[in-house]
């Protein structure tokens, strides 16, 4: 069973040995992954709490987020009590967002993939999303990405919902999809 947890210090180990792995990716990496691939592992180490909790915490309360940034709350993806993902709400859309981006981001660290941890917690965060008043979100995923969009596709069958028009970005087809919130 999954969780969804707001940042925190006691993931360190396990959220340090997911970066670690998606760091010996090879080939094309999302840009979703491609974020953990970034990250300073001896910064991560050395500061954890600065480096990595304390910003996501600031973004989440609308505090000192970049130009073109909006408050957003992500969410890390427990299973038994390791990290093994993460999940973005974001509270509002800009233009651009709307168009490339949307409400909801994810990713699922690669040896946890196919456990339907994805599905789950696209579930858990419809519900915060339906508490944060949105009646529906808005998920983009790009047009070669066949799990992401078989997921959506099943998660508008099941909630409801439906696809718009797709977006091109930097040459490439940006799919979009509308997801009802549940209760």
């Amino acid at each position: 069973m999954i969780k969804l947890v707001i940042p925190s210090s006691k993931y360190k180990q396990t959220f340090i040995s997911a970066v670690k792995e998606i760091k010996k990716l090879q080939g094309f990496i999302s840009p979703s992954v491609q974020q953990f691939a970034d990250y300073d592992l001896k910064r991560l180490e050395g500061n954890f709490e600065n480096y990595i909790v304390l910003p996501l915490i600031n973004t989440m309360n609308g505090v000192n987020l970049p130009e073109g940034f909006v408050s957003a709350t992500e969410f890390w993806i427990i299973k038994d009590e390791n990290f093994v993902g993460r999940i973005c709400l974001r509270h509002e859309l800009t233009e651009f967002m709307a168009k490339y981006i949307g409400h909801i981001g994810y990713m699922v660290v690669p040896s946890f993939r196919k456990q339907g941890i994805a599905t789950a917690a696209l579930k858990l965060v419809l519900q915060k999303a339906y508490e944060r008043s949105l009646s529906e979100v808005l998920v983009i995923c790009e047009d070669d990405n066949d799990i992401s969009k078989h997921m959506l596709i099943k998660a508008i069958n099941t909630f409801g919902g439906y696809e718009d028009t797709p977006q091109e970005k930097d040459g490439k087809k940006m799919l979009r999809y509308w997801i009802k919130t549940i209760a």
